[in-house]
């Protein structure tokens, strides 16, 4: 299958397509190793699976080559074509999630790995790519969401004092000062093309992760500018907004290794079936 782009489906600029590149450098391998565990340790070979905003091809590459049957969805051009550059015979399929492109209960299992869900422009329309996630599982299908802990975030990021601020403002001012000498001396994360300063907070009001990263490319020696944000829910609103959408939980773990959900976990993961 190519790469297929439906013409008539109207999407936001979406952030990826400007970050693409980074993003897919940004992606921690031992995290995205215990991601895969988890999923083989899940998931059965008989059936087709959705891989649901699948970007780079991170987690569908591995499991193909696996000898799992998979098909990758996401908004994001430009990271669907770094995932079949990576892999040419994966089939991917640019989507808009509120209306999917496939026949009903086509999918033994769907999964939504590292937050995909909240990206959509509002909780309504989050709750309409739920129903059609439904409407393409088989009866007794398997939904898998993996999402930040907004509980855990809300404790290391929410509360964010002056000094803190003041902080990031000097930085800022030493941006457009200094410019790139500013990554010479403050100590960053460094990936293989790129450095990385990122600032991270809760939005109380809105309930999105806000992430603003200036990124500093080796090769070209220039700075740029991303704002990074993605509604996230509590494990309750989760819960309820899948219900509603016809699926049962079965269990909600804190961790990729079967640990018990808590406020103190990162990652807020839900199994459920139709």
């Amino acid at each position: 299958m190519k790469l297929i782009i439906k013409e008539n489906i109207k999407l936001a600029t979406n952030v990826f397509d400007d970050m693409g590149i980074f993003w897919a450098e940004i992606a921690d391998k031992n995290h995205t190793e215990h991601q895969i565990q988890f999923l083989k340790n899940n998931l059965n070979k008989k059936g087709l699976i959705l891989d649901l905003a699948c970007g780079t091809g991170r987690h569908l590459i591995p499991l193909l080559a696996e000898g799992y049957r998979l098909i990758g969805v996401d908004s994001s051009l430009k990271l669907l074509r770094i995932a079949k550059q990576r892999c040419p015979r994966i089939d991917v399929i640019r989507v808009d999630l509120r209306s999917l492109p496939f026949k009903k209960e086509v999918f033994e299992a769907i999964i939504s790995m590292d937050t995909s869900v909240g990206y959509l422009p509002t909780e309504t329309d989050d709750r309409k790519s739920m129903i059609e996630l439904n409407r393409t599982l088989v009866k007794g299908g398997t939904f898998f969401v993996d999402v930040f802990n907004i509980k855990q975030l809300k404790h290391k990021y929410g509360k964010k004092g002056q000094i803190d601020r003041l902080n990031w403002f000097g930085i800022q001012v030493l941006l457009k000062i200094c410019g790139k000498r500013v990554f010479r001396f403050l100590k960053l994360k460094e990936y293989p093309s790129f450095y990385l300063l990122q600032r991270r907070l809760i939005n109380s009001d809105s309930k999105k992760l806000e992430d603003l990263w200036f990124i500093y490319t080796k090769n070209s020696e220039k700075v740029k500018k991303f704002n990074h944000k993605v509604r996230l829910y509590e494990s309750e609103e989760l819960e309820g907004m899948l219900s509603k959408s016809e699926f049962k939980v079965k269990c909600i773990l804190g961790g990729y290794e079967h640990q018990e959900f808590s406020t103190e976990s990162t990652r807020l993961i839900l199994i459920t079936t139709k």
